[in-house]
C-alpha cells in the first residue's frame, strides 16, 4: 500500500478509536463535547464562509435554537460562498459528478457525495480527508454495538452509482485493504443475479435497503436464497413494522435499523436492547421540530428535522433542514448508553400524502400511517401512486398472493377514519417495486413521478 493509504488507514483506526471511547461518557461529557465542537465550528464558519458571515450576522453569541435554518435550495444557491475552501466552485463540482469514477477526488483531495435527488434539486456534499473518517467510521462503529466481527464474510446490497454514499465508502474500504470479506452487490443486477452471489458468498452479516431486504425475504421463504445471516442491517429508506417482521420470518433474525444521510455518513442506529435508535451524539447534533421550527417533546414526531454536522469544516452545516421526521425517545435505552436516543423515524414529510378532507380542509397521512392501515395482510412492500381522482397501491406479498379487493377496503377504512375523502383504489401485486437511480424505492409519488407534497 502506498503511504498516503497508510496513513488514512492509520487516521480511520485513531477516529473509530476516538468514537469508541467517547460511547462510555456521561450524558453531561457528551454535551459538554457538543458544546466546545459546535462553537469551534461556528467560529470557523464566521471567519472563513461569507454567506455564514452574512447570515449569522449578529448572531455570534445565540444559542443554537436562535440560529436561522439552512435550506437545501439555500445551500445551492449560495454554494460558493458556504463552503470555507474559496476556490471551490459550485460548477466545478457539477462537471466532476457527471463524469467522476468510484475512487476519483475532487481536486485531487474531497470526497463528493450527492442526494438521491428524491425530494427535488440533488444537493452536494464535499469532504476533506480528515471529514471522510468520520463518515467511513461511523458504520464500524455501529457494526461494534452489535458485536460483528467486520472481518466475517459481509455483504452490502445498495447503488454502484459512484456519488451515492455507500458506493464511496466501499470504494474507500477497498482501497485502504479494508474489503477482506466484504463484497458490494448492485441492486440494480436483478434479484435472480443477487441471490446467486448471496448464495455464493454466504454472508455472516447481510445489509441494504429494506424494499430490497424484504424482497429477498421472499426468495428465502421460497428456498432460492440459502444463505443463514446472524446480523441484518437495514439502511437508506424507513423500515416498515411489516418489512421487519417480513425479514426476521424469513432469517430469523431481527433486522437492525441504522439512520445514515448523504451529508454525514451513519448518524444513527439501533442496539442489541431495542428498537430505538442511538444518535450518534459527537458527529451532529438533531432537532425535531414542527413545520415553524419550533422543538416539539420527546415521544412527538416532527413535520421535520435540522441537522448541525459537528465535525465538517468544508461545508459547514448549521441547522440543515432535511424533511426526515424523527421523535426523540422520552425515556433512556436500557444498554446504558447515554446518548440521544430516536424513538422512531418515520419518512420524509415530502412523502406524505395529502388528501382533501371530508369537513373541507386537508389531511395528511403518513407512510407510517399506511403501513398501519396495512398491518397483517402480508404485505412485505408497497407502493402509492395518487393522481387526481384515484390511488394506485402496488403490493408485493408475502405469498404471492393477493386479495385486491380487501387491501383497497383496509387502505379506504383506515383513509376514512382520518377523515379524509377517500378517493377510487386500485391494487396492484408486482414482483418488485420500482427504484430510482440510486436504487431506493420512493414509496409515496404523483402520477408524474414527481414527490407527493
Amino acid at each position: 500500500m502506498l503511504l498516503g493509504g497508510l496513513i488514512d488507514k492509520a487516521g480511520l483506526a485513531f477516529r473509530l478509536g476516538g468514537m469508541r471511547r467517547r460511547e462510555r461518557w456521561s450524558r453531561s461529557q457528551i454535551e459538554a463535547w457538543q458544546a466546545r465542537t459546535l462553537e469551534r465550528l461556528r467560529r470557523h464558519a464566521l471567519s472563513h464562509s461569507p454567506f455564514y458571515a452574512r447570515f449569522h450576522s449578529g448572531l455570534a453569541d445565540a444559542p443554537l435554537a436562535e440560529l436561522p435554518v439552512l435550506t437545501k435550495a439555500q445551500l445551492m444557491e449560495h454554494f460558493d460562498d458556504l463552503v470555507t475552501d474559496r476556490t471551490i466552485r459550485l460548477r466545478d463540482v457539477e462537471a466532476f459528478a457527471t463524469q467522476m469514477g468510484p475512487l476519483d477526488l475532487f481536486r485531487e483531495r474531497y470526497q463528493v457525495v450527492t442526494t438521491s435527488g428524491t425530494t427535488g434539486r440533488r444537493a452536494f456534499m464535499l469532504f476533506a480527508p480528515d471529514e471522510w473518517r468520520w463518515v467511513m467510521a461511523s458504520l464500524p462503529r455501529i457494526m461494534h454495538w452489535h458485536g460483528i466481527d467486520t472481518s466475517a464474510p459481509n455483504a452490502m446490497i445498495t447503488t454502484h452509482v459512484p456519488w451515492h454514499m455507500s458506493a464511496r465508502c466501499a470504494s474507500e474500504a477497498g482501497r485502504l485493504g479494508l474489503g477482506a470479506g466484504r463484497a458490494s452487490l448492485d441492486c440494480a443486477a436483478g434479484t435472480e443475479a443477487l441471490v446467486a452471489s448471496l448464495n455464493d458468498l454466504e454472508p455472516v452479516t447481510l445489509s441494504g435497503y429494506p424494499s430490497m431486504l424484504a424482497l429477498l425475504a421472499e426468495n428465502r421463504r421460497n428456498g432460492q436464497l440459502r444463505i443463514a445471516p446472524r446480523h441484518i442491517f437495514c439502511t437508506s429508506e424507513c423500515l416498515t413494522p411489516d418489512m421487519a417482521n417480513s425479514i426476521a420470518t424469513a432469517f430469523g433474525v431481527t433486522p437492525a435499523n441504522i439512520y445514515a444521510l448523504s451529508e454525514a455518513g451513519a448518524i444513527a442506529s439501533t442496539c442489541t436492547a431495542g428498537d430505538s435508535l442511538h444518535v450518534a451524539d459527537d458527529m451532529c447534533i438533531l432537532e425535531s421540530v414542527d413545520e415553524n421550527n419550533r422543538p416539539v417533546p420527546p415521544g412527538t414526531t416532527g413535520e421535520k428535522t435540522l441537522l448541525t454536522v459537528l465535525f465538517n469544516r468544508t461545508m459547514p452545516l448549521i441547522r440543515y433542514e432535511i424533511t426526515d421526521r424523527i421523535a426523540v425517545a422520552a425515556e433512556p435505552c436500557s444498554c446504558g448508553r447515554q446518548t440521544t436516543l430516536l424513538a422512531r423515524v418515520d419518512g420524509r414529510s415530502g412523502d406524505m400524502l395529502r388528501l382533501p378532507g371530508s369537513e373541507g380542509c386537508t389531511i395528511a397521512i403518513a407512510p407510517a400511517q399506511i403501513s398501519a392501515f396495512l398491518r397483517g395482510l402480508r404485505i412485505s412492500g408497497w407502493q402509492l401512486t395518487a393522481g387526481q381522482e384515484r390511488l394506485q397501491l402496488a403490493v408485493v406479498t408475502v405469498d404471492q398472493s393477493c386479495d385486491a379487493d380487501l387491501i383497497a377496503s383496509r387502505l379506504a377504512r383506515g383513509l376514512a377514519d382520518l377523515g379524509a375523502v377517500v378517493p377510487s383504489i386500485s391494487v396492484e401485486p408486482v414482483v418488485e417495486l420500482e427504484r430510482g437511480l440510486s436504487g431506493k424505492v420512493t414509496i409515496m409519488r404523483a402520477v408524474n413521478g414527481e414527490k407527493i407534497h
